[in-house]
């Protein structure tokens, strides 16, 4: 079995914008554990947090998965794999590839503080 290896996605912090998606390269990963962890919603803010796989030769990129928008201190665990039971915005079963994308997208100007942080095995 693999070794994991944990990535900080997205550090902690209080945000009110959509911060720049993050590309990790997986290639020699099966699955993924992603952890979204919202601390601090004073203003019902929301953010999306979407996975999507990146095409190693053309760039154009697809959605894995996209988990259910966090709109309030909450934690969220996505699972991404081969092995993996799909769900809907939970999990999917699925192949890594080489890299993946990890955007957050936030639906309003308001403060929300969370973080985002990647198991790879």
């Amino acid at each position: 079995m693999a070794l994991a290896e944990v990535k900080t996605v997205f550090a902690s912090a209080a945000r009110t914008a959509t911060p720049t998606a993050v590309t990790l390269d997986v290639n020699r990963y099966e699955e993924l554990a992603l952890f979204i962890d919202c601390t601090v919603d004073p203003a019902a803010a929301s953010v999306l947090v979407t996975v999507s796989q990146i095409n190693p030769v053309s760039g154009t990129k697809t959605d894995l998965l996209v988990a259910n928008a966090l709109a309030s201190v909450s934690q969220q665990v996505l699972y991404i794999g081969p092995s993996i039971v799909a769900s809907a915005n939970v999990a999917a079963n699925a192949v890594l590839g080489t890299r993946l994308e990890i955007k957050a997208v936030h639906t309003d100007g308001d403060s929300i503080t969370y973080s985002v942080t990647a198991v790879l095995r």
